[in-house]
């Protein structure tokens, strides 16, 4: 329920930064405005339109249409929005996208096929919450680099298995890879600070990290699977 309700995350500051984060040198649309012109008066600018949209007075203009040649000698027709279109398309995005890539159970979800060609969602950890949690991890480690191995190592055990055990899901093993291997680099950095040594070979690492760190397997069943229903008898429902 606390998503019901969004139009009040559109404010005059979010339709500025939504100005900005427009090409400058994009095509006008149909009301002829181009970026430099609409950036003068630009507080002013924002403060009407955040008026039109709350008061239900704002309503999107037709999209000027213009053709593209194709490399086979076709055109193909492009609509181009007017400048505060892509300004309000912009901040929707961002609200939206504060949604549905960081609120949402902590996944980026995209379209893709299942074992048998189906077609299945596929989740993937958001990067932004990974590279945070790396961050943490590593701000930890400096933390602890005067405790010992075995100590830290355990620490890591946990971490890394109870972020797992969250993230493991069918189709994510390989961006989970990828934050293993970060972990592992951290980790490595800390040692040799630690011992205030150039160089700890890759191949006496790997063995303390494949004794602490766990890789990463599925801890959930895939979506077919664990819908799937079973019934006894000449039932035809499966």
């Amino acid at each position: 329920m606390q998503f019901t309700a969004l139009l009040h995350h559109i404010t005059p500051q979010l339709l500025e930064q939504s100005f900005y984060a427009l090409r400058r040198d994009a095509a006008v649309g149909v009301d002829g405005m181009s970026w430099r012109e609409y950036e003068e008066g630009l507080l002013q600018r924002v403060t009407d339109l955040h008026a039109k949209l709350h008061s239900g007075a704002y309503r999107a203009t037709p999209s000027r249409r213009v053709y593209i040649p194709k490399a086979d000698g076709r055109q193909r027709p492009l609509g181009i929005a007017s400048l505060e279109d892509k300004i309000v398309q912009q901040a929707v995005v961002t609200v939206l996208n504060a949604i549905y890539e960081e609120d949402f159970l902590g996944f980026t979800h995209c379209c893709s096929t299942n074992r048998s060609g189906g077609f299945q969602i596929l989740r993937l950890t958001v990067k932004k919450r990974m590279r945070a949690t790396l961050l943490a991890i590593r701000d930890e480690l400096k933390r602890r680099r005067h405790e010992s191995v075995h100590v830290v190592g355990q620490w890591l055990t946990r971490v890394v298995r109870g972020y797992f055990n969250y993230h493991a899901v069918p189709g994510n093993l390989i961006r989970l890879g990828g934050f293993r291997s970060a972990v592992c680099r951290l980790w490595r950095q800390a040692l040799i600070r630690r011992s205030q040594r150039n160089r700890l070979q890759w191949s006496r690492y790997g063995r303390l990290a494949d004794l602490y760190i766990p890789k990463p397997r599925n801890a959930h069943p895939y979506p077919e699977d664990r819908f799937a229903s079973h019934t006894r008898g000449r039932s035809r429902m499966r």
